[in-house]
């Protein structure tokens, strides 16, 4: 299996996955990505999601990566190709700093992915402890979660 972490992949309808936007934190995701990289070689950060509010700063983080070789952004996916892509990755990752119930949470779990998410609003009772959770402004929790996602994944799955 290739290793990739992607954002999310929700099922729902549309097949929107979420935004690229601040609140989805990825510009911490990207830097926790960066420290995994350098334990990991061959995990790749798949970012799903069509660009919205303020994602210019995000893409210029991308841009100036160490790693930015090894982060795909996806853009919008259908739902048959979310459920494939989530399958396929080792992890999805997500990290947000406020949601209000995490479906993607919820839809990589059935998928049968591993899932790294964040400790606060309502992804914990979403996860309902099947999930490493981390603090989502703490970018070495991140890291640390991601790599544990990728060294327990059957036992999280």
């Amino acid at each position: 299996m290739d290793a990739s972490f992607t954002i999310s992949a929700p099922l729902s309808d549309d097949g929107a996955v979420g935004t690229i936007e601040p609140r989805k934190n990825l510009v911490r995701l990207v830097e926790a990505f960066e420290l995994l990289a350098g334990r990991h070689p061959t995990p790749r950060l798949v970012l799903v999601g069509a660009p919205g509010w303020h994602y210019r700063p995000i893409l210029s983080r991308i841009e100036r990566s160490p790693a930015r070789e090894r982060i795909v952004i996806a853009a919008y996916q259908t739902p048959d190709a979310l459920a494939v892509l989530t399958r396929a990755s080792a992890a999805c990752a997500y990290v947000s700093v406020y949601e209000g119930f995490g479906m993607p949470v919820l839809d990589a779990m059935a998928l049968g992915a591993a899932v790294v998410t964040s400790n606060r609003t309502a992804m914990p009772a979403t996860a309902g402890g099947a999930a490493v959770l981390v603090d989502p402004d703490d970018i070495g929790d991140i890291a640390r979660g991601m790599g544990r996602a990728l060294e327990d994944r059957a036992a999280l799955i």
